[in-house]
């Protein structure tokens, strides 16, 4: 548990706070810097319980942003079982009482609960709570840890059955006792020790623990002589055990022992005695970071004077640019619109002296039919949505019409918003840009003109072009139509004829020219052949249409289907087609044959 502040060390911190706050808003920026720097949580809550401020390691404690914790009341972040102790301590701070010491439970975001130990100080002038807290749930659960091993602890040693053993005395020559036999023992003996009551029941104890502790022995032979029963805790190295052991003589030659195995009690103080001996270094851990926070904050307030020093240089660099800048400087109220400073640039680029335009305002150095526009400009600005507003028309004093690019931005002047802007004179890049503009114009004029008339040009070749492409068309038709005709004349007129021919009787001069008559025939119609429509083929209308389904993909039982009939009379189509194609007897596939004839 980390150290608690005293009161004086309480009271001298929120005298601190008081102290910050009584300076500018720089020195409070810097006061809350140092408080987030703060490894404590810090706080300021008013008397309704509603927190005022809080550091960076209040929210990183808890989880919750400042903006979720200012939402509510910080009782709702409370435990339960902590609410009425709280409200106590918060009566108390209401009457003045600062609270020395005090612990509750705070819901964190993630809806876990942390302890936390608090400090605080009423400040009833102002109606204010200043507290500082440490996270102890740690601690918190060290304790409990430790308190719930005790009590497993207690719990085990509570219900334990002692040891017990029953031994006879066994003497030397000169009647001091030396050993001692084992007559009887309990249950919980062979639990305590690990040895089976067959195996030692009839054995000495030398026997038994043959490196037994001399000084057992000698308690023993002490007990066994006067008679008189005695307590002791001792060690055993042999068992490596705790031993808590009530020794006494029943009778005359006997002597008892009952002892309880306190091997859990002894381990967990050993347990207590290092983590109490963890608890020290990590306090004293704790006091080493408090002492470098502490040359932390004297740090800090050496740079924070250093800064005003850097400060100071600062704003005398920025009235040296502000007067020497060859841009244009006006500061300006983003509520008002009214001129509060003007550097000797933008004077000369408007024409007026630095007192005229400091009793001026936006609308009055802007044409009056752009001041919608320029006005628009100017609030988004204001409101930080954009830093540069281009082309912007000004009104110099002579009547004349310039134009400027104006950057802008927000500073802090002391505790005051105000909008800094710097102007650039773009006039004649803006004359330019509108001659180049209007010859631009002028090349677009003159493009579409001549656009038009390579359209006019182009449109009549197409005609020309779809009129060559009619006649050339036409050709082709005429081509196959000619085509057609001369294997169908072949075909009807010809092959009938030569048939007949073939079936009469011819000598072997007539067969020879016949044969080639026939052979120069098919050299003749042989260009016309491979492009032959399914039509001239000899095939009949069935024959047609199944050569045509083949021709698609489709199978013989799928042509079945479709045309109602067996899918054997299929296959028998398909055979007359491959003969009458010239495919009977050879591997050729039929439905690629069918393609190359399309």
């Amino acid at each position: 548990m980390g150290k608690k502040p005293t009161y004086n060390e309480l009271e001298q911190k929120v005298k601190e706070l008081k102290e910050f706050e009584a300076k500018d808003e720089e020195n409070v920026v810097a006061l809350e810097h140092l408080c987030d720097l703060s490894l404590d949580m810090l706080c300021i809550a008013d008397m309704n319980a509603h927190f005022k401020h809080i550091n960076k390691a209040f929210e990183k404690t808890l989880g919750y942003t400042k903006e979720e914790l200012f939402k509510e009341s910080f009782l709702q972040l409370i435990h339960p079982n902590d609410i009425a102790s709280t409200l106590i301590e918060v009566e108390k701070l209401s009457r003045g009482e600062p609270t020395i010491y005090f612990e509750n439970r705070y819901r964190c975001k993630d809806n876990s609960y942390k302890w936390l130990a608090w400090t605080s100080m009423p400040d009833l002038e102002h109606g204010l709570m200043y507290a500082v807290a440490r996270d102890i749930t740690e601690n918190k659960l060290t304790e409990q840890a430790l308190r719930e091993s005790e009590k497993r602890y207690r719990l085990l040693f509570n219900e334990m059955v002692s040891g017990f053993a029953l031994h006879e005395i066994i003497c030397d020559k000169n009647g001091k006792p030396y050993d001692y036999r084992f007559l009887d023992l309990n249950p919980a003996f062979e639990r305590l020790t690990g040895f089976r009551r067959i195996d030692i029941l009839g054995k000495t104890v030398r026997e038994v623990l043959p490196k037994i502790e001399t000084h057992w022995i000698d308690t023993y032979g002490e007990v066994a002589l006067s008679g008189r029963p005695a307590h002791f805790e001792n060690y055993s190295k042999e068992l490596d055990r705790y031993y808590k052991v009530f020794a006494f003589r029943p009778q005359k030659g006997q002597f008892a022992v009952t002892f309880t195995d306190i091997t859990a009690r002894m381990r967990s103080e050993e347990a207590l005695k290092k983590v109490h001996d963890e608890l020290e270094q990590r306090i004293e851990k704790r006091t080493r970071e408090l002492s470098i926070l502490n040359e932390q904050l004297k740090q800090n307030l050496k740079e924070r004077k250093q800064a005003e020093e850097t400060l100071r240089e600062s704003e005398e660099r920025f009235r040296m640019i502000f007067k020497h800048s060859s841009d244009g400087i006006i500061v300006a109220d983003p509520e008002t619109k009214k001129f509060l400073y003007a550097n000797p640039a933008i004077c000369k680029m408007l024409g007026y002296t630095e007192e005229e335009l400091t009793q001026m305002g936006v609308t009055d150095i802007h044409p009056k039919n752009q001041l919608e526009h320029v006005t628009a400009e100017f609030e988004a600005q204001a409101r930080g949505e954009k830093l540069l507003a281009m082309n912007i028309p000004f009104l110099k004093k002579n009547g004349k019409i310039i134009y400027m690019d104006t950057n802008s931005s927000i500073v802090r002047m002391g505790k005051k918003r105000r909008l800094m802007g710097v102007f650039r004179d773009i006039t004649d890049r803006k004359l330019a840009e509108e001659a180049l503009k209007k010859a631009h114009e002028e090349l677009e004029r003159r493009v579409k003109k001549r656009t038009r008339e390579l359209e006019i040009m182009t449109n009549g070749l197409k005609e020309i072009n779809t009129a060559m492409t009619v006649l050339l068309k036409k050709r082709e038709e005429d081509k196959k139509e000619l085509e057609d005709t001369i294997l169908t004349n072949v075909k009807e007129l010809v092959d009938p004829y030569l048939e007949k021919i073939k079936k009469t009787k011819l000598d072997d001069q007539q067969e020879t020219l016949f044969s080639i008559i026939e052979s120069n025939l098919d050299e003749i119609i042989s260009p016309f052949t491979r492009k032959m429509s399914l039509k001239y083929l000899n095939l009949t209308p069935t024959e047609i249409r199944i050569a045509n389904l083949i021709r698609h993909g489709s199978s013989s039982k799928k042509i079945a289907e479709l045309m109602n009939v067996s899918p054997r009379t299929i296959d028998t189509h398909r055979k007359n087609i491959r003969r009458k194609i010239g495919l009977q007897g050879q591997r050729g596939n039929l439905r690629s044959h069918l393609l190359s004839l399309h």
